[in-house]
């Protein structure tokens, strides 16, 4: 038995837990950082299935709304599309103004893929610093906590890229899924009836 990389875990809890079984393709959303209320917390704690969290990062006006502002949006995707193809096969991506919702399929370095935590963790130190630098601040930019759900079969595949691409229209942002300006797809998905 080939002993696992370091970096690489099955499985592992924070205040959430995660699973990450080796071909798994996730749905994985992240925040910016502060304050969630205690309700949503006890929800958090309660369910791994985190519609509730959906439902309020959408309408939070008590948040920071950093990702609204399009160089910062930008540099969001154009982090996950510069390791696309080398850590992971990326889907799709959708920032909205205080959180991102990617879906991807980690691949393997060597034996063993690389590990959710990982990517997710590249993604957010090297966008937090540049986004510190456009706003002029320091300190937290991310929480450290994200939401992932392991995709289990095509059809949830296609309800989670539909939710990818439709949270803007959801949360009132715009009123076609195309015209919000800040999401990425994987050439021909659109065209494959997703």
């Amino acid at each position: 038995m080939k002993p696992t990389p370091i970096s690489y875990r099955q499985g592992y809890k924070r205040n959430l837990p995660h699973f990450q079984p080796e071909e798994a393709v996730f749905f994985v959303t992240y925040r910016l950082n502060f304050t969630l209320p205690d309700f949503i917390l006890r929800i958090l704690k309660e369910n791994t299935e985190s519609q509730d969290l959906e439902i309020y990062l959408d309408k939070c006006i008590n948040s920071p709304d950093w990702l609204k502002i399009p160089a910062i949006a930008n540099i969001v995707i154009e982090s996950w599309l510069f390791f696309n193809g080398m850590k992971y096969d990326l889907f799709c991506i959708t920032v909205m103004s205080n959180h991102v919702h990617v879906i991807f399929k980690p691949l393997k370095k060597k034996d063993f893929p690389f590990s959710i935590s990982e990517i997710i963790k590249g993604a957010k130190t090297y966008t937090a610093r540049e986004a510190n630098k456009i706003l002029g601040r320091v300190g937290q930019f991310w929480s450290r906590e994200y939401y992932d759900h392991v995709i289990r079969n095509e059809d949830e595949f296609r309800y989670y890229f539909r939710y990818t691409l439709e949270n803007p229209v959801k949360a009132g942002l715009v009123n076609k899924a195309e015209d919000w300006k800040f999401y990425w797809v994987k050439e021909g998905l659109l065209t494959e009836g997703y």
